[in-house]
This record gives structure tokens, sequence and C-alpha cells, in this order.
């Protein structure tokens, strides 16, 4: 049963970890961009 759940909570963790990381380098090319503006 606890197998799922390590499954489930680690694929929660990656998928947020990625997310953060998205908007991370997002955030940075916006704001290069409104610098250059």
């Amino acid at each position: 049963m606890r197998k799922w759940l390590i499954t489930t909570v680690a694929t929660a963790v990656v998928g947020f970890i990625i997310k953060r990381l998205t908007e991370s380098d997002a955030d940075r090319s916006a704001r290069q961009k409104q610098r250059r503006r």
C-alpha cells in the first residue's frame, strides 16, 4: 500500500519543482525583456 503512496508523493514533488524552475526561468526572461525596453 505504501508503494503507490510514495510514488504519488514523489511524482507530485518532482512536478512541483519543475513547475517552480520553469516559472523562475520565465520571470528572468521577462525581466530581461523589460530592461532592454
